[in-house]
């Protein structure tokens, strides 16, 4: 009986994770969180100054860039839990090279 117990709740907890995947929406509003702070930080490196702080921000940018073209990748092949990965830390790049840039 403890097996079956086991069992039973090893697939409850399964079950459980597989519910919490991310959805399309998840995904599709990550993408878009994405775009924006990395329009975001294209503005902040149009209004750089200091020519070193935008060769590291472009650098940034273009890591941020391959990774929302990875996620919107991943997008496609409705692998949202790593679309949503991949834009999350699209955005995060994006928005840490643009809070250093405006110092």
């Amino acid at each position: 009986k403890a097996i079956k117990a086991i069992k039973i709740a090893e697939e409850a907890i399964d079950e459980l994770e597989e519910g919490e995947e991310a959805t399309e929406e998840d995904a599709e509003e990550a993408i878009d969180d994405a775009k924006d702070a990395i329009n975001d930080l294209e503005a902040e490196i149009e209004n750089a100054t200091s020519s070193d702080a935008k060769t590291e921000a472009e650098e940034k940018l273009a890591e941020a860039e391959e990774l929302l073209e990875d996620a919107e990748d991943e997008f496609d092949d409705e692998d949202f839990e790593s679309a949503v990965e991949k834009a999350n830390e699209a955005e995060e790049i994006a928005k840490d090279a643009k809070d250093e840039l405006e110092g």
